[in-house]
């Protein structure tokens, strides 16, 4: 996949499930497609979390940082939802891949 700016949504996507598939994209931009399985509000650090899977410690997640955390009033309207989340992959200290979402663009949900 091509980098290209972290906002843009592609046609093609890799499953949130797929966590080795989007470990092979570390400070790359792509697209994941999956259901929210959790979402987490760290009040006191201005921090959302969205978890692909049951077990938040084993998968891919989206995270929203402070410096965006006022762009998403209702985070758990997005549980069970599936969405599209695109932006570069990191990994965090357990390895686990994830993308910061800076602008809400980068989150939708489809159908």
């Amino acid at each position: 996949m091509t980098n290209y700016l972290q906002t843009e949504i592609y046609e093609e996507y890799i499953s949130a499930l797929d966590i080795e598939k989007i470990r092979r994209y570390v400070n790359h931009t792509i697209s994941v497609k999956g259901k929210i399985k959790g979402v987490y509000v760290d009040k006191d650090n201005f921090i959302i979390y969205f978890y692909f899977t049951e077990n938040a410690l084993n998968g891919f997640y989206a995270y929203v940082l402070r410096n965006s955390y006022n762009k998403f009033i209702n985070p758990t309207s997005y549980l069970e939802i599936n969405v599209v989340v695109s932006g570069i992959v990191s990994l965090n200290n357990k390895n686990q891949p994830r993308i910061n979402i800076n602008k809400d663009s980068q989150l939708r949900s489809i159908d």
